[in-house]
């Protein structure tokens, strides 16, 4: 991880009332790199964020979706936030799936759900 992005990126964040929703969005990525336990939550929190403020396409909101996901699973299991943050990122992109009629995609994001309230 170059140390300059990550600085970079938290100098970006302290000035947060002037960040685009874009912006904040990738300073959270790098930061999820580097610590997921403490930016993973965040991140995912933002790029759903992202998907209702950007305007962006099905495709693209399936794959930010999809994304959010990803980096919701790097938070370690015994993380007080990552049930809750996980369920909301599946939930979502199993919303994306269906709106786009990967229905069958969207029931395995569904059968996960399932597994995490029970646990």
């Amino acid at each position: 991880m170059n140390h300059d992005e990550v600085l970079r990126a938290r100098v970006l964040l302290l000035a947060s009332w002037r960040l685009s929703v874009p912006e904040r969005v990738e300073a959270y990525r790098v930061l999820a790199r580097v610590s997921p336990d403490a930016y993973a939550p965040k991140l995912t929190e933002w790029l759903g964020s992202a998907l209702i403020q950007m305007g962006a396409t099905p495709e693209r909101c399936e794959e930010l979706a999809g994304e959010a996901v990803e980096v919701a699973r790097l938070v370690r299991r015994d993380h007080p936030r990552r049930t809750e943050t996980l369920r909301r990122a599946l939930a979502r992109h199993q919303r994306e799936l269906f709106a786009l009629g990967r229905r069958d995609e969207g029931l395995v994001l569904g059968e996960e759900l399932a597994a995490l309230e029970r646990d």
